[in-house]
C-alpha cells in the first residue's frame, strides 16, 4: 500500500490516491504519525512537479507538510531547493507561512 501511494505521488495520479485511501482510510494519518516506512508522498510529488497532487494531499491532510523525510528535510525546503515555485506558493498558502520555520 505504501509503495502504491508513493507511485501515485510520482505520477500525480489523484484517482489512485483516492483508491488507496478507500482501501486504507488511515494511510495519510500513518504518514503523519510516522508509522509509514516509505518516503512521504508529499516529499515525492514535488520532486516530480506534481502540483495538483500536492494540492490534493494538502486538502486531505495539511499536517503532511510538517513531516520531515529521513534526512530531516521538509517538503517546503525540497520544493524551494528544486526551484518549484508553484509548489512553494501552494504550501505557503494552504499550510501557512509558519511552515517556513520548520527546521531543516
Amino acid at each position: 500500500m505504501e509503495h502504491d501511494l508513493c507511485e501515485a505521488a510520482i505520477t500525480g495520479d489523484i484517482d489512485s490516491l483516492h483508491a488507496i485511501i478507500r482501501k486504507d482510510p488511515l494511510i495519510l494519518h500513518k504518514v503523519v504519525a510516522r508509522c509509514f516506512s516509505g518516503a512521504s508522498p508529499l516529499h515525492v510529488a514535488p520532486s516530480n512537479k506534481q502540483t495538483h497532487f500536492v494540492e490534493e494531499l494538502l486538502s486531505l491532510k495539511p499536517e503532511l507538510a510538517e513531516v520531515l523525510d529521513s534526512q530531516l528535510r521538509s517538503t517546503l525546503h525540497l520544493a524551494s531547493a528544486q526551484g518549484h515555485d508553484e509548489i512553494v506558493k501552494l504550501l505557503l498558502v494552504k499550510v501557512g507561512p509558519e511552515i517556513c520555520l520548520v527546521r531543516d
